[in-house]
């Protein structure tokens, strides 16, 4: 089968498009071409996605030689990342973008999240998708504003698959 340019380009174009910031709906649980593009679409307003490889050169060469590596904080679980296709990508919410300093917030819901977001696929879904918790607003879009909100949320996530 022979993919047009239009046919690539579709499942991109819809995610970006009027309703890009709604696209949740075309994020799964599990990996897939269709669900990569609408993460990163929903990441992109909170500071988008880095490639590890790039984010760790920027960790290194911001001049902290205090800060920890982002090997250390993927180690530590302070900060997640999502394979895809053969690199890692690291959504930027997790950081204040200035200072590249991990944010509390994306750590508190994580752990409030338990093992709903033990990897990086799902842990990454759970926060680009509308929910109904938050009156069908992303729990990315709210960790500023209505964090107690999202750690609701996330408890009641949690307490409805683990009980």
């Amino acid at each position: 089968m022979q993919m047009t340019q239009a046919t690539a380009l579709r499942p991109v174009q819809s995610f970006f498009g009027e309703r890009g910031a709604r696209a949740s709906s075309n994020i799964s649980g599990q990996p897939g071409s269709e669900g990569f593009a609408a993460l990163l679409a929903a990441f992109r307003a909170t500071g988008g996605t880095a490639r590890a490889d790039d984010l760790a050169r920027l960790l290194s060469d911001s001049g902290d030689a205090a800060g920890p590596s982002l090997a250390v904080l993927l180690a530590e679980d302070e900060v997640f990342g999502l394979p895809w296709l053969g690199s890692l990508w690291v959504p930027m919410f997790q950081f204040e973008l200035r200072t590249l300093t991990p944010l509390r917030a994306p750590q508190r819901v994580r752990a409030e999240l338990g093992g709903l977001a033990a990897d990086g696929w799902h842990g990454a879904a759970w926060f680009a998708r509308a929910h109904d918790a938050l009156n069908d607003s992303r729990p990315v879009d709210l960790l500023a504003t209505d964090l107690l909100g999202v750690l609701a949320a996330a408890r009641a996530d949690r307490w409805v698959v683990q009980g």
